[in-house]
């Protein structure tokens, strides 16, 4: 009974659609997976409704990224109930990434790289616009020869082209997703190297911290699984998933025991009770 909390579809900057990674989760014997794209629910939604008629469970979930003070620290968002109020804000962003993909394409443009928006939206399929869709619009278009290289000499962060994305504050999403009846937790806190933001965090509604990610050394896993214990946090863990844009990170390379949806699914029932049933 093994899950995966943590992957992308092309909802947001995944290269698989919600099915095709319910079907991938299936092959690997998967028990559960959370979809948790980038900054929208639209993935986690549609994941959620073909679950549901196939038989295989799917956490909806977010990834919400957010800045602080130039540090980029992710939070995730599990069992979302109230829909509308996080969307609200979410809708306010992607019009904010739309705007900052629209400035990239034009930066991409003065390069000599030609493109333009409709390539990136054909490549988005009218969801989140990420830089992954920019760069496989370079791609289709022979400006370049992948997507790595996209990002390598264009796109990738501190690029000639980069536009660093529109972002709310970590304390700001953790209150979102609580607000929204959904259960907040730290993503892959061995990547953003700010162990001193957890306490803060903790005491503005925190209740989960990802243990178990590609990227944490085993020093770090068990560092991060005695700070879970420390603060009554939940261990998750998950691969972050994103098809060919991580083409060595396999969908369920990283997962935990059912017991950590179990534990989420507690929490988000305090929350809501704690809200005297309004979330």
């Amino acid at each position: 009974m093994r899950v995966d909390l943590h992957v992308h579809t092309t909802a947001s900057d995944g290269t698989c659609s919600p099915e095709e990674v319910i079907e991938l989760a299936r092959k690997e014997g998967l028990a559960a997976i959370a979809i948790t794209d980038h900054d929208t629910l639209s993935g986690a939604k549609e994941g959620a409704e073909i679950g549901e008629r196939v038989g295989f469970e799917v956490i909806p979930g977010v990834e919400l990224s957010t800045d602080l003070n130039g540090t980029d620290v992710h939070i995730l968002g599990y069992l979302i109930r109230d829909f509308e109020v996080i969307e609200e804000v979410l809708d306010q962003m992607q019009r904010l990434r739309m705007s900052r993909a629209e400035r990239m394409v034009e930066k991409l443009r003065r390069l000599g790289v030609e493109i333009d928006m409709e390539d990136v939206l054909r490549e988005a399929k009218g969801d989140s616009v990420g830089r992954p869709h920019i760069a496989a619009a370079m791609v289709k278009r022979g400006a370049v020869g992948s997507m790595k290289e996209a990002f390598e000499l264009y796109i990738g962060d501190g690029k000639p082209a980069y536009i660093p994305k529109p972002k709310l504050t970590p304390l700001q999403a953790v209150e979102l997703i609580l607000s929204s009846g959904g259960v907040p937790v730290l993503a892959h806190p061995g990547l953003t190297n700010r162990d001193d933001l957890i306490p803060k965090l903790v005491e503005g509604g925190l209740r989960g911290i990802e243990v178990y990610y590609p990227e944490h050394t085993e020093g770090q896993a068990r560092c991060y699984l005695s700070i879970a214990r420390r603060y009554k946090l939940i261990p998750t863990g998950g691969s972050d998933f994103h098809g060919d844009v991580k083409p060595d990170i396999k969908l369920g390379c990283v997962s935990v025991g059912y017991e950590a949806v179990k534990q989420l699914r507690r929490a988000a029932e305090e929350i809501r009770a704690a809200s005297g049933g309004r979330r």
